[in-house]
């Protein structure tokens, strides 16, 4: 057998089989167009000031066997790296992972990393249990949840749309906004307020409005799928989906709003308005992420009929200084 070649991943050549391992891990399918498109969203901020990104795969007699990922963002704190790798199934214990890891870790170390972020699924313990063995620790858990768009029912919501509307607080698309310079920069600082408030925020620093504006050309941004609640002129909540149409599910981001109108209704409308876009462009399922300690939104999700599934660890490293591992 020849021995494991780690190279940079080929987006043409690598990309389908690439695809295949992570579909094999994934909640949901991934094709290869999804993650160049990845890369056309890494693109507009790869020349920033601090950012890393490296696709890898391990090639064995031609065949690619392992997948790793490393990157660093331009708002992550100094050292700190996210790595990932995966291995195909009939390629597991063989030594095959801890050496894709250990080559990837150089890769991080050579660039300054002194700390790892990493995560596994829930439902894969034996993953779990590899990462503890390299000195990972869980950071955090979060909640998978999904809501089947075939048997969902919005009957027992009947009037709770009119009920914010009567109080007084406007909900709407950010294209039915106009999807305005002004209204975006709304929707950044909701989203902005949203991220720190959130039960698992762990006080990393977050997006500048000029890196959050490369997701208004990004295929996933949907200005439709982009809820707002205003008081006023004042944005004070959003939730944020998106559909896509390869896979027919639609994934659910960020639903917030500011504590001042908590308790009122208006979280649950949003999503209500998102489910309900999700289902009128053919989704057949939503998946949304939710903190463990985020026991509001969890009910919330609950009462529209969202299913629990298994969640996500997410995994921390510090790194010993190099010839201490």
């Amino acid at each position: 057998m020849s021995p494991v070649v780690i190279r940079p991943a080929d987006p043409v050549v690598d990309y389908p089989a690439v695809a295949t391992l992570l579909s094999a891990v994934s909640p949901s399918p991934v094709t290869a167009d999804q993650i160049r498109a990845w890369d056309d969203r890494d693109a507009d901020s790869r020349d920033a000031d601090g950012v890393i990104r490296r696709r890898a795969v391990a090639d064995l007699d031609g065949q690619v066997v392992a997948y790793s990922l490393v990157y660093r963002e331009p708002f992550d704190p100094p050292g700190s790296f996210y790595l990932w790798v995966t291995v195909a199934d009939g390629r597991r214990g063989q030594g095959v992972g801890g050496f894709v890891y250990e080559e990837a870790l150089a890769f991080a170390r050579s660039h300054g990393a002194t700390a790892l972020r990493s995560e596994v699924q829930e439902a894969a313990p034996d993953a779990l249990a590899w990462a503890t063995r390299r000195g990972f620790t869980i950071e955090r858990h979060t909640y998978e949840s999904t809501l089947d768009l075939a048997s969902f029912d919005e009957t027992p919501f009947a009037g709770l749309l009119d009920r914010v509307a009567g109080a007084g607080i406007r909900l709407f698309s950010l294209a039915e906004g106009g999807n305005t310079p002004e209204l975006r920069r709304q929707l950044y600082e909701a989203n902005y307020r949203g991220v720190l408030d959130d039960p698992g925020y762990t006080g990393r620093a977050w997006l500048s409005y000029a890196q959050f504006s490369h997701f208004f050309t990004e295929r996933w941004f949907q200005p439709e799928g982009q809820f707002l609640a205003a008081d006023g002129d004042a944005v004070i909540g959003l939730s944020a989906i998106t559909c896509n149409a390869e896979t027919g599910e639609a994934t659910q981001m960020i639903t917030a709003v500011d504590a001042p109108y908590r308790g009122q209704g208006i979280a649950q409308a949003l999503k209500l308005r998102a489910v309900l876009y999700a289902r009128s462009r053919g989704a057949r399922l939503i998946r949304t992420n939710n903190d463990s300690t985020n026991a509001p939104m969890l009910a919330i999700n609950r009462k529209l009929g969202f299913r629990p599934e298994p969640g996500l660890y997410r995994l921390i490293r510090a790194l010993p200084e190099a010839g201490e591992d």
